[in-house]
């Protein structure tokens, strides 16, 4: 967890979402703001100067609270499908919706709209770089203006204009309005852009339950501290649930309604991850056995391979053309290795095929450690990295070539072999193209975590 005082430090960005819903979803939420200000027009001309100049003062002060003391808390965050990158973890601005909820108490609810479209667009530029959010904020402030200024005289109505309970309420219920959001700016709308989005979602709700829950209870001192700004109720009326046995009926039923609808629809959810989680880990541990057996019969092969070839006494007493041929013949008799490369005691290439001694290329990191250690009678085999990307994961094997009376070695039969386009490595590889009948990928990494197969390099 780490603390930014201030959060202006950045260049300011938006960033428009690219897909069909992206677009048709800000195109609602600026036609909804238009509405919403239209409708709460008279709130504005109800203000007095005093109020105008509060109305000023606050929308600086959302946007300034919008990123100044901001906690940055751990989450575990999946990266865009398809992206190598690391999402960054979601910043909780303390104060950020208490200018929010004063203009709800203070001033109305056409006000408010406007501070949280203010404090959301601070948010927006410097930390989350969404267009919808500004209208997140802004829908969360009329919605809270209107719970602290609603003149219900039933229990439910003298606890929404309290703005703790307001602020509790609305911070328990704002991940709905992240889910659409987020998901204006997934790529795809299948399994991996749901898994991405609840992720997101999972690492926002505390975010924005604490940034709401605090602006209410900083809300609640505000008003003991200022009773006479704030909005006060004398003359109280029925809510219109209660005015007839229709309307009882409609908003309970409704409710309940909706509500055993999202928890069917929950329930499917689960179920269905539930279910296609277990058949990914089911093919995902078939490929790993897979592997486990692949490739320690890759090396195997390959170790067996270079032995016989190196054990041949074509090496040692043809001359350079002859021996080119050999290798030429070995090479290709089993198409296992991508290059053969014969050194002396002196680590100076003799032969080689199909790069022969004049364009075979130097020692790449840890070759000639496995070469001096294959002068010295032990053979070696390795995975090495390129340091071009482009280039190929070789695994490299090294074989002392000893002499023909059984006497000392004089020279090294080095072998490279491609691991992605290794024909005994096929059944591997295949393997971690298909998982999710080809939505998903494996890869493979050693024992420190470096990648040394990918599908897609």
């Amino acid at each position: 967890m780490e603390f930014d005082l201030w959060g202006f430090s950045t260049a300011p960005f938006l960033r428009l979402p690219t897909s069909p819903y992206g677009l048709a979803l800000a195109t609602v939420c600026v036609l909804g703001a238009l509405v919403g200000l239209t409708l709460n027009f008279g709130s504005f001309r109800r203000l007095s100067l005093r109020q105008w100049l509060g109305l000023f003062f606050l929308l600086g002060l959302a946007v300034f609270l919008g990123q100044t003391f901001i906690v940055r808390v751990p989450a575990n965050i999946l990266p865009p499908p398809g992206v190598p990158f690391e999402p960054e973890r979601p910043g909780l601005a303390l104060f950020v919706m208490l200018p929010v909820f004063l203009a709800g108490g203070w001033l109305g609810i056409g006000p408010a709209l406007l501070v949280g479209f203010a404090a959301g667009l601070s948010r927006a530029v410097w930390e989350t770089y969404s267009v919808v959010t500004p209208f997140e904020y802004a829908l969360l402030g009329g919605l809270i203006a209107w719970c602290l200024r609603q003149d219900y005289r039933d229990w439910p109505g003298r606890l929404l204009r309290q703005p703790v309970v307001t602020g509790l309420l609305f911070g328990a219920l704002a991940w709905l309005l992240l889910i659409p959001s987020y998901f204006a700016y997934a790529a795809t709308a299948d399994l991996t852009a749901w898994d991405y989005i609840w992720s997101q979602v999972q690492a926002a709700m505390p975010v924005y339950f604490a940034q709401i829950a605090l602006g209410g209870v900083l809300a609640a001192f505000a008003r003991v501290g200022l009773p006479a700004w704030w909005i006060e109720r004398r003359t109280l009326r029925p809510p219109p649930y209660v005015s007839s046995l229709n309307r009882k009926l409609l908003f309970t039923l409704v409710p309940l309604f909706l509500f055993g609808l999202g928890l069917l629809f929950w329930a499917n959810i689960q179920t269905a991850t539930a279910v296609s989680t277990e058949l990914v880990v089911d093919q995902m541990s078939a490929s790993a056995d897979t592997a486990g057996r692949g490739i320690p019969f890759f090396v195997q092969t390959g170790q067996n391979l270079i032995s016989n070839i190196a054990g041949q006494r074509t090496l040692q007493t043809a001359d350079q053309p002859g021996q080119v041929a050999y290798l030429s013949t070995s090479l290709r008799a089993v198409p296992f290795f991508r290059q053969l490369t014969f050194y002396d005691t002196d680590l100076a290439p003799v032969a080689g095929y199909p790069a022969d001694r004049e364009a075979v290329p130097p020692f790449r990191g840890l070759e000639s450690s496995l070469v001096g250690l294959a002068l010295a009678g032990i053979p070696q085999n390795a995975v090495l990295y390129p340091a071009d990307p482009a280039d190929p994961v070789d695994a490299v094997f090294a074989m002392p070539v000893l002499a023909t009376d059984g006497n000392g070695v004089v020279g090294v039969l080095v072998g490279r072999a491609d691991l992605a386009n290794n024909p005994v490595m096929n059944s591997v590889t295949n393997s971690l193209i298909g998982i999710a009948n080809g939505l998903g990928q494996g890869f493979i990494v050693d024992e420190r975590g470096v990648i040394i197969y990918h599908p897609d390099p």
